[in-house]
């Protein structure tokens, strides 16, 4: 709509509002207050909107409320909640001030004479500026009005002797540009020429920033003001957890027409998705925890994002577990709710009350909702993951809300063109890892958080992926260690991934020599990684730039810390930090986890070097006592990785009763090779210690594996367990 008495116009997402009754000194009449308000509400509700810019032309800012439109009755409200000042022109409306309701920064450059109302508004900007030539007075006790809503204001934006001073000398003294600044009523004083030019360049730089966390920590400042420490810091974390929430529900409302996630070979909006996620969000209250029998499918996909965008507490439990486990997993974790699959349900849920799905947007809800008081809350926890269950049963990791932001805010920084805009974005990312699984997860709520669409695989085949790939050409691909493997194994051409750039490759060891093959089959380079659930995602890992320079001598380094991470290496025994390519137990302090989660020791024995690579040289809580001679499982692996007829290997302790454990070992060999466990052993006696060599090795069709890829080592234990 046009505007009479105000400028407004979006550019680069920075929405001007210009007073513009230069003739009264920008004095607010009853038209340019309603275009005021009409001005704010489009700038809130408008995703191309960020931040607001407000200033006046003329030699005026603002003269507060003009007072030659007073009503006959001249009577003024003070307890109008916009601008006390103003005669009662209009009764106040549900929803109204905008300054009350407005989520996105205001930043006010303030361009000459500021008074009356015009203070309000200087202290309801979130960044002022002001001209050289501003000056700020409060007039209303020289005309016979009381200073109700803006001396109030003022006192708490300025030192109470000072705004007493300033209201009752009235317009008999005014206070300068630079004086505003040395009190702390404006920060920063530009030359008046430069004015607009410096505020324009302020709020793009407030732009760089992702704005739902920018919108959060305003509102976080503006309310904790008035509120106790402990409360102020409490509600706090309320925004920081609505973050992700909020920027879920924004992205499927942007366009519901557009195509979201492709699952064998059709594609789904994301309206589609919307309309799942609204019918599972109402459901459930903040904080309550429902156990999600997860699949890679997307009516289990929607109840994810349902789910997320309510703030319930989402318990991953994997269906891939068999039925016992499964049904004993869920019956450990008292929860009054269960989605997922119908046949899911049926066949692994308690009798509680169920939230059944087969298509988008149909949710059958079965039983009666729990009572307000049933059930634990944990309103900050978005997820409840699993780990991956190599060395034993998985257990669960509690991530937040304000963990998810930090991760997909911290994997801006290795984007070409970090733009965390509310948006639509071209490409199609292609996803072949479980939900279940952490990376499978994180890659979701990426492609999401970004308004980007993706090919959902139910589980990794060589075939199906290759065929996605040479589809959508996505730059970049994840593949753990084994699925790398089955590719390097596959007759594929090396067109077939003429699209991508880079390879990122994690959840368990890859040998340099997979990597070296890869890239010179493929052409592509491969970004080893090392994450843990427990950190809520990824500390270290290659880039391209660092691999280019640095992979012929650093190959089998899992790379270096990521942006705001730290890597150290200790003593095992006393915690002392170790020098440079000493070996010792891995500690990580996570960005992720915040700037107060200190180091967090992990199993993983590792050495860093003097550039900063990371090398893991096995798992310390999986060390083999063998007679007193200590044996790492992963060296005797690797050696038989070695060996080209050897698609994988695993290497665990078995108890003995002479020697205290001894190492057996479980081959799996390459498609279409036969080969014996004695000529596999023979040829890692040209690499091992005589004590380290398996006493064991029993080569089998395939490795046993967790969804997530790792070998799974409690089976591979059993292996040894049975009768051959």
């Amino acid at each position: 709509m046009g505007f009479d008495t105000i400028q407004y116009q979006v550019e680069e997402r920075v929405a001007t509002i210009i007073f513009d009754r230069p003739e009264a000194l920008n004095a607010l009449s009853p038209a340019m207050v309603k275009e005021l308000r009409q001005a704010y509400a489009d700038a809130e509700a408008d995703d191309e909107v960020w931040i607001l810019l407000v200033t006046g032309n003329g030699r005026a800012f603002c003269a507060g409320a003009d007072v030659t439109e007073i009503p006959d009755d001249g009577r003024v409200v003070y307890d109008e909640p916009y601008l006390s000042t103003f005669p009662q022109w209009e009764a106040p409306q549900e929803g109204t001030p905008p300054f009350r309701t407005m989520t996105k920064p205001i930043l006010t450059a303030v361009n000459g004479l500021c008074c009356g109302a015009g203070l309000d508004l200087v202290t309801t900007g979130d960044i002022v500026i002001a001209s050289d030539r501003a000056e700020f007075f409060d007039p209303h006790v020289s005309i016979g009005l009381v200073s109700g809503r803006e001396v109030v204001r003022l006192a708490r934006a300025l030192p109470t002797n000072i705004a007493m001073r300033m209201a009752l000398m009235g317009r008999h003294e005014r206070m300068s540009a630079q004086r505003a600044y040395d009190l702390g009523l404006v920060s920063e004083v530009v030359e008046h020429d430069r004015l607009l030019e410096r505020a324009r360049e302020i709020a793009r730089t407030v732009n760089r920033n992702a704005p739902l966390a920018v919108r959060g920590t305003r509102l976080a400042i503006r309310r904790g003001r008035d509120l106790p420490l402990y409360e102020a810091e409490v509600m706090a974390e309320t925004f920081r957890e609505r973050v992700v929430r909020e920027r879920i529900g924004r992205v499927l409302a942007l366009d519901p027409s557009a195509p979201a996630v492709e699952f064998e070979r059709h594609w789904h909006t994301w309206g589609e998705l919307a309309a799942s996620a609204d019918a599972v969000a109402p459901l459930v209250r903040p904080g309550e925890r429902v156990a999600l029998l997860l699949r890679n499918r997307p009516p289990q996909l929607g109840l994810l994002l349902g789910l997320l965008r309510a703030g319930a507490c989402v318990v991953a439990v994997n269906p891939g577990r068999g039925v016992e486990r499964v049904r004993a997993d869920l019956g450990s974790l008292t929860v009054t709710t269960v989605a997922g699959g119908q046949a899911d349900l049926a066949a692994f849920a308690p009798r509680v009350r169920w939230f059944g799905s087969d298509a988008l947007g149909s949710v059958e809800v079965t039983g009666d909702r729990p009572a307000p008081d049933d059930g634990e809350l944990r309103p900050e926890v978005a997820v409840e993951m699993l780990t991956s269950g190599t060395t034993g049963p998985p257990k669960r990791v509690p991530l937040t809300y304000e963990t998810f932001r930090r991760v997909l805010a911290g994997a801006k920084h290795y984007e070409r063109s970090p733009d965390a805009g509310l948006r639509l974005r071209r490409g199609v990312v292609v996803v072949n890892a479980p939900l279940v699984h952490l990376g499978g997860l994180f890659r979701i709520l990426q492609c999401v958080n970004d308004g980007r669409s993706f090919c959902l695989l139910e589980r990794f085949r060589v075939e199906e992926w290759a065929d996605a790939v040479r589809r959508h050409r996505p730059s970049t691909v994840s593949l753990v260690p084994a699925a790398l493997r089955m590719v390097l194994d596959a007759d594929l051409d090396p067109t077939d991934l003429s699209g991508v750039r880079s390879v990122i490759s994690g959840t368990a060891p890859l040998s340099p020599e997979d990597a070296d093959a890869f890239q010179a089959r493929f052409g592509v380079p491969v970004l080893t990684s090392y994450a843990a659930t427990e950190f809520g995602g990824g500390v270290a890992g290659w880039n391209l730039a660092d691999h280019e320079r640095y992979w012929a001598a650093k190959r089998g380094s899992v790379g270096r810390a990521h942006a705001g991470c730290a890597l150290r290496v200790v003593d095992p025994d006393t915690g002392a930090p170790r020098g440079p390519d000493e070996p010792g137990l891995l500690e990580v302090r996570a960005a992720q986890l915040g700037a107060d989660s200190g180091w967090t020791r992990t199993t993983d024995l590792a050495r860093i070097d003097a550039d900063g690579f990371l090398w893991i040289l096995g798992r310390a809580d999986q060390a083999i006592i063998r007679g007193g001679f200590k044996i790492l499982p992963d060296e005797v692996r690797v050696a038989l990785e070695r060996d080209p007829r050897v698609r994988g290997a695993a290497v665990v302790g078995r108890p003995d009763a002479r020697l205290g454990a001894v190492p057996v070992a479980a081959v799996e060999p390459r498609p279409g090779v036969t080969v014996t466990a004695e000529a596999l052993l023979a040829a890692a006696a040209g690499v091992l210690a005589r004590y380290e060599l398996p006493v064991q090795l029993r080569v089998v069709e395939a490795l046993p594996r967790t969804p997530s890829g790792k070998v799974d080592l409690a089976a591979v234990r059993e292996l040894f367990t049975q009768q051959p």
